[in-house]
């Protein structure tokens, strides 16, 4: 499949001129109040013939702002900058940012998701506490720790992926997230903060990793949809009994293999799990990303499978032995496993292999007229039947197909697409080739 992005720069809207106050320090300027309109705003690169390089702490706070570009020469937006915005609902971060401060985005009640590029590295407290509409965050490669209360009182956040490169989960992280279902630890995680899933309510599974040697008091208390513990690795050596207290679990299971465990944990009854082997592939590429899945029929035992039960790790879920999956956004994704056997003993998946989904490869150069995309044979684009993906959230956002089934000839032509597209903000097109 021949992947094609096509980026329509021309479709940024004309807005009023946004209204900022701002002070230049060695040559470079932050912005420290908006003071217009509201509606959608451009934070401009450069400015009175200086590059804009911060955004200063309560810049944006109670201001009626709806949608928010941030310019490119950006590289830190401070803490409490867009706090209590009650109207934002997605905000464009470019890859020049590398830290974002406490409480940024704290209490915007309508921010729906959030796209962090892999270029932050820093991100403080209370990050993203209490947005109530936030559904879906991506978070950068290269972080490794999430911090306190970033998600807390996020009541829709639903799934998130834990990047690979993260060690640590502090305390509060994702308290009162009562609307995720599962989380899987990553096994580069080794240590969870103190109530850092407390009273997420509808959490109904964990699986750790084969790293975590630490869980904090009341890790996971008040979890009271919580029925499913898996842990990969050896037992934790740090943990108390409170860690799954107020929760639904009725058993702890546990990898063969593995080391440290006794009849109970956390007062609760242990299982040892058959390993059961599988692979992905390809374990990574480009989005939209086909993958097919393998597994044994058999157990470490020798027993045959008669059931399997497979999650994504983007929501997703199949039965099949070996099923396959498109991964239709970018991001980092742990797929897990659990079967049963024919005596009705249950397996685990070994390895907990990360399938790594990138964006897709970028030809710039077209324009759009009305509801047309007018390609050329200078993008690499030739005859053939293609498919048209849509994102209006930069650098990277929820994609849906606008047109389907388009044939062509050789050379220029035109493909047409839904006229759902919104130009208020930048769009991004991809165009992919059967």
């Amino acid at each position: 499949m021949k992947i094609i992005c096509l980026l329509c720069a021309s479709l940024l809207p004309v807005v009023v001129q946004a209204q900022f106050t701002f002070r230049t320090n060695n040559g470079a300027i932050t912005i420290t109040r908006y003071t217009g309109p509201g509606g959608i705003v451009v934070i401009p690169s450069t400015t009175n013939g200086y590059p804009v390089t911060s955004i200063g702490s309560f810049a944006f706070t109670n201001t009626v702002v709806t949608s928010v570009v941030i310019g490119t020469n950006v590289t830190s937006i401070e803490p409490f900058a867009f706090q209590g915005n009650w109207g934002l609902t997605n905000v464009t971060i470019p890859n020049s940012v590398t830290s974002i401060g406490d409480n940024t985005f704290g209490f915007c009640s309508s921010l729906a998701s959030l796209t962090i590029p892999n270029s932050v590295t820093s991100i403080a407290d209370d990050a993203f506490s209490y947005c109530p509409s936030l559904t879906r965050v991506t978070l950068p490669d290269g972080i490794t720790s999430i911090g306190f209360a970033w998600f807390a009182g996020c009541t829709s956040l639903a799934n998130i992926t834990i990047p690979s490169s993260v060690t640590s989960i502090g305390n509060d992280a994702f308290v009162g997230c009562s609307g995720l279902a599962s989380i899987t630890i990553p096994n580069s995680v080794t240590s969870i903060g103190s109530e850092a899933f407390y009273q997420c309510l509808g959490l109904g599974s964990v699986t750790f990793g084969n790293g975590v040697n630490r869980i904090g008091d009341n890790a996971f208390y008040h979890c009271y949809g919580l029925t499913k513990v898996y842990f990969h690795g050896n037992a934790p050596y740090w943990v108390n009994s409170t860690v799954f207290s107020q929760s639904s679990i009725q058993t702890v299971y546990y990898r063969a293999g593995t080391s440290g465990w006794g009849a109970w944990f956390c007062n609760i009854p242990t299982v040892k799990l058959n390993g059961i082997t599988f692979a992905a592939n390809p374990p990574n590429g480009a989005m939209p990303l086909t993958v097919s899945f393998t597994s044994s029929n058999v157990d470490s035992t020798g027993n045959t499978i008669s059931s399997w039960n497979w999650t994504f790790g983007d929501g997703s879920s199949s039965t099949a032995q070996n099923p396959s999956h498109t991964y239709t956004t970018v991001g980092t994704f742990y797929p897990t496993l659990f079967a049963t056997n024919s005596l009705g003993a249950m397996g685990l998946g070994t390895g907990l292999p990360a399938v790594s989904v990138g964006p897709p490869f970028c030809i710039v150069g077209l324009s759009l007229s009305g509801a047309n995309l007018v390609l050329n044979g200078s993008n690499g684009v030739s005859g053939g039947t293609y498919y048209v993906l849509m994102s209006s959230n930069l650098p990277m956002g929820q994609w849906t197909y606008v047109a389907t089934n388009v044939l062509s000839a050789n050379g220029n032509f035109t493909i047409t697409v839904s006229n759902t597209v919104d130009h208020n903000i930048q769009q991004q097109f991809y165009i992919l080739q059967k």
